[in-house]
């Protein structure tokens, strides 16, 4: 099977039109053309240019925030650390605009492995300060746009490679991407990189094999699709780029295993108030929560607190 997916301005990969896709937020991404290359480091914005925290009005404990401090604006989202899907609204990727859910040290100063260290190099802001109260996002980087945070995974899969000897697979890296915690056993990194295999097979089925790629239809039956995914996966880093068609595939299989397919939380901005949601992406009880939240005279008090609104 080969793999021609057509490259596209604005391209779109949710089901519905009101989930946000990465690489819709700032204008796109700029990608690395040089095999193996990585953007120029640049530097982040400062820990105080950020917030994070639970909001304490009453009966809103359960909504996290991340607030943009010098972008004036807000993202929430409620029970991040739920594993249903009923209770929670919105991701930790999406309020940290860091679809690949990369993970940093909280100290980057003390660490001394350059994968934790790879997000921060890419414009990921500071981590420290009182203003990042947290707890259940101070682990993961935070980018200014959700472009830079969809830029930023391609890097860090390159400094994993590099420091593992510069031979590792992509799939051999995604699994060290996966994470270092001790529960992340060999194991729950097999199965990751195999739902990362599922959704790619999807893609592949989803995109087609022709040579128009995208615009050729339902593609090839499921068993060729998978054998194309796990040669993808197969694939040594070396002979990748983040401009390859091949990479750009998995890294949204990789995206959508983080959460991309789930809805948006809410965003508030000092200028603009509460942005609107789309209903349809919400199950009753999750739309009658996201009303009572932009309802909350308390709620809307303390987001502009947070933000020093005008």
């Amino acid at each position: 099977m080969k793999i021609t997916r057509r490259r596209q301005a604005a391209p779109t990969w949710q089901p519905a039109a009101s989930l946000p896709h990465p690489r819709t937020d700032g204008g796109g991404v700029r990608e690395v053309i040089r095999r193996q290359d990585k953007p120029p480091a640049k530097q982040g914005p400062a820990a105080s240019a950020l917030a994070t925290g639970v909001l304490r009005s009453s009966g809103f404990g359960d909504w996290h925030y991340v607030a943009y401090l010098d972008q004036k604006t807000i993202l929430l989202a409620r029970n991040v650390a739920s594993g249903n899907r009923e209770r929670r609204i919105g991701t930790i990727p999406w309020i940290t605009r860091n679809p690949g859910n990369i993970t940093v040290s909280q100290k980057p100063e003390q660490e001394t492995g350059p994968g934790p260290k790879e997000a921060f190099r890419q414009g990921a802001y500071a981590k420290g300060g009182v203003t990042q109260q947290d707890r259940d996002t101070l682990r993961y980087a935070v980018f200014p746009s959700v472009a830079e945070g969809l830029a930023a995974i391609w890097p860090q899969l390159v400094v994993l490679n590099q420091s593992n000897g510069g031979k590792l697979t992509l799939l051999g890296a995604m699994k060290i991407f996966k994470g270092v915690e001790a529960n992340e056993t060999a194991a729950v990194k097999d199965s990751y990189v195999a739902g990362i295999a599922d959704l790619l097979t999807d893609i592949i089925l989803e995109h087609g094999d022709s040579e128009e790629g995208a615009a050729a239809g339902p593609g090839s039956v499921r068993a060729e699709a998978r054998k194309a995914a796990l040669a993808i996966l197969n694939t040594p880093m070396s002979e990748l780029s983040a401009a390859d068609v091949r990479f750009d595939m998995a890294r949204e299989a990789l995206v959508h295993k983080e959460g991309g397919l789930n809805a948006p939380g809410v965003t508030y901005q000092c200028d603009q108030g509460f942005l609107a949601n789309s209903s349809g992406s919400y199950t009753d009880a999750q739309w009658t929560a996201i009303e009572a939240l932009k309802a909350s005279a308390p709620v809307l008090g303390e987001l502009r607190r947070v933000l020093a609104c005008a």
